[in-house]
């Protein structure tokens, strides 16, 4: 008798791959809260963003529609870029709570009172041989008004 064989992952297999999805959706809904506030402000459109990336619109409608994109990053900076954003990453250790970034440790993390900050935060799963970290991901809105 002929069965199929189904294949299982285990809970660290699943627990990793739920992670990249959290941190893959707070890509998404970081850009998506920047197009809708930019919509507001001055009418921004999907299509405006397509041309400035140079792709179809369809392609943007998708992303944003529940298609999970799977961005590397050279296309999260084009988006940013074609948003006119900056995106900041910031390491955090779950065991400390030290913060670092590309510049090394954050001692003080200061707010420019002129910028207004969407957060968002992912952990990710550690393999067993490297520290634990959580991945703090921030996209900063430039504001207007000083």
């Amino acid at each position: 008798m002929w069965m199929k064989k189904s294949k299982t992952i285990s809970d660290q297999e699943f627990a990793q791959e739920f992670e990249r999805g959290i941190l893959r959706s707070a890509f998404v809904s970081t850009f998506w809260a920047v197009i809708q506030a930019r919509k507001v402000e001055t009418g921004f459109t999907l299509t405006q963003l397509a041309d400035r990336l140079g792709i179809n619109k369809s392609a943007i409608s998708r992303w944003f529609s529940g298609t999970k994109p799977n961005w590397e990053i050279s296309t999260i900076a084009d988006i940013a870029n074609a948003l006119d954003v900056d995106v900041e990453v910031t390491v955090v250790d779950r065991h400390s709570n030290r913060r670092f970034g590309p510049a090394g440790e954050i001692r003080n993390p200061t707010r420019a009172p002129s910028t207004n900050r969407i957060c968002v935060t992912s952990r990710r799963v550690s393999d067993g041989n490297s520290p634990s970290t959580d991945v703090v991901v921030t996209q900063i809105i430039r504001s207007e008004a000083a």
